[in-house]
């Protein structure tokens, strides 16, 4: 997840010195850098995890745990992936227009 929070980093960086913003500060990316995502399944075990990708020495946070071996939780752990899955969708559709798609793929569908 530090991986990719630092590749989201140097893709949305401006060069130095950054441009000045609307209210006097200086903004250092093109847009601000998304927060990242993680999910560890280990057997009937799931944890969902979030790193701010805006922060250079940011650590993974941990938001939650789900036992899905608790049969009283089912329903409710349903709702908690469903929630995740949502909100990661979201922000992927909120910066779908800023992603480049690269040419080498673009000729290789032959749906295009």
């Amino acid at each position: 997840m530090e991986f990719l929070a630092l590749k989201h980093r140097q893709a949305l960086a401006l060069p130095p010195p950054g441009r000045p913003s609307e209210n006097g500060e200086v903004e250092m990316f093109s847009r601000p850098p998304p927060v990242v995502y993680g999910i560890i399944i280990a057997q009937c075990v799931t944890v969902f995890l979030t790193l701010d990708s805006g922060k250079p020495g940011a650590k993974p946070k941990t938001i939650a745990h789900f036992d899905f071996s608790d049969k009283n939780m089912d329903v409710w752990n349903g709702f908690a992936v469903a929630i995740l899955v949502c909100m990661v969708r979201n922000q992927l559709m909120a910066s779908r227009d800023e992603m480049e798609m690269e040419t080498e793929e673009a000729d290789s569908d032959p749906d295009l």
